[in-house]
């Protein structure tokens, strides 16, 4: 939050003011090029790619499912993850936003999972994640990896802060 809130401060205070449509434009198209560069991004965890490849040792399909767009599909190449997932689904390539069901139900089609309750979604937002899969008939776990989430809304078997954590809930 706090790196958006800095985002969002120079956008508005560098800005002023903010009414004009080409200049609304304009911002929009220099933070779309910003958020391409894979200097702006890091993997949260440096256990990812281990825990990929053994998920994938183990026969487990992997996807990612994003409200992003197709630049993902780039910075997830620069962090050397595309060759451990099946399968990317991008909210900007497929038109379907989480916590829509219909973005889940893409994942179950692909791996042709007889149900919901086959796939294992495991995201960092509240909402969009934990409960859109959820609701679409998932499990599913929350990542919190700075443990802010209260546990009010899922059990404490339901969060996981760490990406190791995940095997836990395959194994």
């Amino acid at each position: 939050m706090e790196w958006w809130g800095k985002v969002i401060k120079r956008t508005i205070f560098e800005n002023p003011p903010c009414t004009s449509n080409d200049r609304i434009s304009e911002m929009c198209k220099a933070l779309f090029a910003h958020y391409e560069n894979p200097a702006e991004w890091k993997i949260v965890d440096e256990e990812t790619i281990p825990i990929l490849e053994r998920l994938r040792l183990k026969g487990i399909h992997t996807a990612v499912i994003s409200n992003f767009d197709f630049r993902l599909k780039k910075l997830l190449d620069d962090f050397h993850l595309s060759s451990l997932l099946e399968l990317v689904v991008l909210s900007g390539e497929v038109g379907i936003e989480k916590p829509n069901s219909r973005i889940f139900e893409l994942v179950t089609d692909h791996f042709h999972l007889k149900s919901p309750k086959h796939l294992l979604h495991i995201g960092d937002h509240l909402q969009k994640d934990f409960h859109g899969a959820r609701n679409f008939g998932a499990k599913s776990l929350l990542f919190d990896p700075k443990n802010r989430q209260n546990d009010s809304e899922f059990s404490p078997a339901e969060k996981i802060t760490k990406i190791a954590e995940i095997l836990t809930h395959v194994e």
